[in-house]
């Protein structure tokens, strides 16, 4: 009869601890797979929204939610749990750390709030870059730095500010602080705050983009790569990556090849002799054109050349031939090809080409020998 006392109060003893510690954990395990199946459904609701538009939301949005939300919920279930355990395991914890129960208790949900407080702030840089590259630049361009850099820096600031204060420290000093040592930095470093706020400029004017072909004062011109905090990068047609101060291309004279379209007009000159038939030479010009245009790569194949008599010249009669091209690179292939094309028609025409000829006398003095 005592063994079988026994075993029943051991029983009950070991049900007693099951039903002390079985809803602290269906609390922790429950909230955890809320958080993977919430985590799920907004990867699923980010990339089919975006890619309505970009076609390519998924990667940034796996990268910047995957197990972030999971975690969010276990912080959650770890809180909720703390609540339901018996006070008696949190008095004996708090006795064995020497510290106040209330105050254990509130250090704990204080760790929690700052270790979600950090995952919030990483998701949101992470999710906010993400849509920046995805909707505001093209696709196949280089992102902007820049603006990422920016955007991921102050939220981790601000990520910071708001965990110190949970602790309970006192940012204001802080703040001074950190306005007095920007005040000293500033001066020290103006030509890169200069650069800092000329990028800044660049990007919110949107008269230069990440792919847009450029020809800077100076004659150097390529494709724009990036712009950063200080520099902007130009990719050369020789495939040669041209450094650019930001406060240098704001402050210069720049021209934007895909501004406001990317189509360009191709202007090529030519000089014919004296005497040739002009209305022949416009006919036979222009057929060469609409060749060009319908079978050259670049060329726009509705548009209808142009051709324009502008110069008597002292050897020739000079006009300009008009004819247009997909991009600014394009213009190279179709000046090649139209000039191989309209010589070897004029030949076959009869239009003769003049040669740069100056005539010079030469008179003998009197009394010279």
């Amino acid at each position: 009869m005592g063994r079988t006392t026994m075993n029943n109060v051991i029983a009950s003893t070991i049900f007693d601890q099951i039903q002390i510690w079985i809803i602290p954990i269906a609390y922790l395990v429950g909230c955890g797979l809320v958080g993977w199946l919430i985590e799920r459904l907004a990867i699923f609701w980010v990339h089919q929204g975006a890619r309505r538009r970009t076609g390519k939301s998924e990667r940034f949005a796996r990268r910047a939610l995957r197990g972030q939300v999971t975690i969010w919920g276990i912080l959650l279930g770890i809180g909720l749990a703390i609540q339901q355990v018996d006070r008696v395991y949190i008095v004996d914890i708090a006795a064995n750390l020497k510290i106040p129960t209330d105050q254990l208790l509130v250090a704990i949900h204080n760790v929690l709030l700052a270790l979600f407080l950090i995952s919030f702030t990483l998701v949101l840089a992470r999710l906010i870059n993400g849509f920046i590259v995805a909707f505001a630049v093209d696709g196949s361009r280089s992102s902007v730095s820049l603006v990422s850099n920016i955007i991921t820096f102050a939220l981790f600031v601000l990520g910071i500010l708001l965990t110190l204060s949970v602790f309970g420290v006192q940012i204001t000093p802080f703040l001074t602080a950190v306005g007095v040592g920007g005040l000293a930095a500033g001066l020290a470093l103006q030509a890169t705050l200069t650069d800092l706020v000329s990028g800044l400029l660049l990007l919110s004017s949107r008269q230069i983009r990440p792919g847009d072909f450029l020809l800077l004062e100076g004659g150097t011109e390529g494709y724009v790569l990036d712009i950063n905090w200080r520099t902007t990068s130009i990719r050369e047609l020789s495939n040669n990556i041209i450094i650019v101060p930001n406060a240098r291309v704001t402050s210069g004279i720049i021209k934007n090849f895909d501004l406001p379209a990317q189509q360009v007009a191709v202007i090529i000159p030519l000089v014919v002799n004296y005497g040739t038939d002009l209305d022949l030479v416009e006919r036979v010009t222009l057929e060469v054109g609409r060749d060009v245009m319908r079978t050259v790569p670049g060329g726009v194949v509705d548009y209808e050349p142009l051709i324009r008599f502008n110069n008597i010249a002292n050897f020739g009669i000079g006009f300009s031939v008009i004819i247009r091209g997909m991009t600014a690179v394009d213009q190279y292939l179709l000046t090649h090809e139209f000039i191989k094309r309209v010589v070897a028609r004029y030949q076959a025409e009869g239009i003769a080409l003049p040669m740069p000829m100056q005539t010079v006398q030469v008179r003998q003095l009197d009394g010279a020998h």
